[in-house]
């Protein structure tokens, strides 16, 4: 019995790290800014990026492509969620990021 819920464990475990996305490799700077921010996608994975508030608001959307820079000049200083959402419309990653 113990056998059998073992395999099962580990078919199970291989399946689910099977299934699993390779995250891409992405670059986010300056952090902390004043001024701007560089999203470097050498794969060109990403179509877009949302910054929110820390309370949740969207603040900004950008349309990404490639290697770009970003104003964010006109946001206040303090910190902000940057979401990344690849090609398939699926967060891939969620940056913490500093205005100074």
């Amino acid at each position: 019995m113990k056998q059998l819920l073992l395999f099962t464990f580990l078919l199970s475990f291989n399946f689910c790290i099977g299934q699993s996305q390779v995250e891409p490799k992405i670059s986010v700077f300056p952090n902390p800014t004043s001024q701007y921010i560089t999203i470097e996608d050498k794969a060109e994975s990403i179509k877009e990026i949302k910054i929110f508030s820390l309370l949740g608001r969207n603040i900004k959307n950008f349309d990404v492509n490639g290697t770009s820079t970003y104003d964010l000049m006109d946001l206040q200083k303090g910190l902000y969620l940057l979401q990344i959402i690849d090609n398939s419309g699926t967060l891939v990653r969620t940056i913490r990021i500093r205005k100074i």
